[in-house]
């Protein structure tokens, strides 16, 4: 049977009790053909810990990530989290926020319901 795949999507920041900043990441759950299943959401350690059971099982990261302005995703990786650029909201880039996202969907939304009553 073929994994499963992971295209992270959007990010949702917070800071912590510890007064650092962490975040979650959403993430469309696929199969081996790019059929959506689920659309899930992890913290930081939750990420890294998957990307690891990634490695021991399949050999590789099944994690890529859509990041703003990139017309392609980008494979995430363990390297990725060795350092966090202060501008980026995660350690592998910049992501769409999760209100951004939103407002993606509602546009999509709408031109599609434009498209169907015009065709």
């Amino acid at each position: 049977m073929l994994p499963m795949n992971f295209l992270i999507i959007a990010s949702e920041n917070f800071t912590t009790i510890e007064g650092r900043s962490d975040y979650k990441v959403w993430y469309l759950e696929m199969g081996p053909k790019g059929e959506v299943y689920d659309l899930k959401s992890k913290k930081r350690e939750e990420l890294i810990m998957s990307i690891m059971e990634n490695h021991q099982r399949y050999g590789r990261s099944l994690w890529r990530a859509f990041l703003q302005n990139h017309e392609e995703s980008k494979q995430i990786d363990l390297y990725d989290f060795i350092s966090k650029n202060t501008i980026e909201n995660t350690h592998f880039g910049q992501l769409p926020t999760v209100h951004e996202l939103q407002e993606t969907l509602k546009h999509l939304k709408v031109r599609l319901e434009v498209k169907s009553l015009a065709s």
